[in-house]
């Protein structure tokens, strides 16, 4: 693929965050709540779901998990370095040495797992990366990678929306028109690709970006790291306000659910994975749920 990756023109007003802010609404809880995309995701598909996942402890690293971030971090590393283009096996080796030297959960995990599986996640690490390199397109070179794209708006009390996409290249720039929307948002994937929870994800994003920054994304990007396949989509902002009203309403309900409001509870193939299974009578009713 040779299309260099770059942002169609959108100029937002500052009335545009002020809509996006009102349509999101303000929200309070009576316990802490943190409004990740899992858990709008999870409380779209089952209620009771949402809430027993809500209270049940991390269950530690995995190699599977691990690698996830090992190749995030990977990849954010490569980015950084343009226009040098360093070995897949050197940016693997620094984004390990770089994730050992924190002060973390996974940092203990990579110092005592299994060297076998260690084996395996730099192997995984090290194939993604040479694919990253192959076939994403060129960047603008105007487009700086962010050191860390995680973005927390408070909505009220106990209330935070959080975004952490997986890579966000540039930022909002001043104009006399208004704030130029330049940045561009990359979610990697594995696998399928549904498009709904895809464009749900990067609006969520969008949001939070609007909500920090004054303007949204300007462009919206899905690479399957599989196939290597990337589909892009420019931000409509009368899209993303219609989502931001969704968005305000879902919060609203999860934070009724915090009050101990009845939940519905909707039996589907996430009920394998939910950790109240055992006790639900609902999810129980079928063993198959692929």
């Amino acid at each position: 693929m040779t299309t260099s990756l770059r942002p169609d023109p959108l100029t937002v007003g500052p009335e545009y965050a002020a809509r996006i802010r009102e349509a999101v609404g303000r929200h309070d809880a009576c316990r802490p709540l943190r409004v990740t995309k899992r858990g709008l995701q999870l409380v779209g598909q089952c209620e009771r779901s949402w809430l027993v996942e809500l209270d049940t402890p991390f269950p530690g690293w995995s190699p599977r998990l691990a690698a996830g971030t090992v190749i995030h971090e990977a990849i954010r590393l490569h980015l950084g370095t343009r226009p040098h283009h360093l070995e897949p096996e050197h940016i693997v080796r620094g984004a390990l040495q770089r994730l050992r030297s924190q002060r973390s959960s996974l940092a203990r995990w990579l110092d005592e797992a299994d060297p076998l599986d260690l084996a395996e996640l730099r192997l995984q690490a090290v194939d993604t990366v040479a694919r990253f390199q192959a076939d994403f397109p060129p960047l603008d070179p105007v487009l700086t990678v962010r050191a860390d794209p995680k973005v927390e708006v408070t909505l009220g009390a106990n209330v935070i929306l959080v975004s952490k996409p997986d890579l966000v290249l540039g930022s909002p720039r001043r104009t006399p028109e208004g704030l130029a929307a330049e940045a561009i948002g990359v979610e990697f994937k594995t696998g399928n690709m549904w498009p709904a929870a895809a464009a749900a994800e990067l609006n969520l994003h969008s949001v939070c970006e609007t909500l920090r920054y004054g303007a949204p994304l300007a462009m919206h990007y899905r690479w399957n790291l599989t196939t290597g396949h990337i589909v892009g989509t420019p931000v409509d902002p009368d899209t993303l306000a219609a989502y931001a009203t969704g968005l305000g309403q879902t919060i609203f309900r999860m934070t009724a659910l915090l009050e101990d409001r009845p939940t519905d509870v909707n039996q589907g193939w996430w009920c394998q994975w939910c950790p109240g299974m055992a006790q639900c009578d609902v999810g129980a009713e079928d063993g198959d749920h692929a």
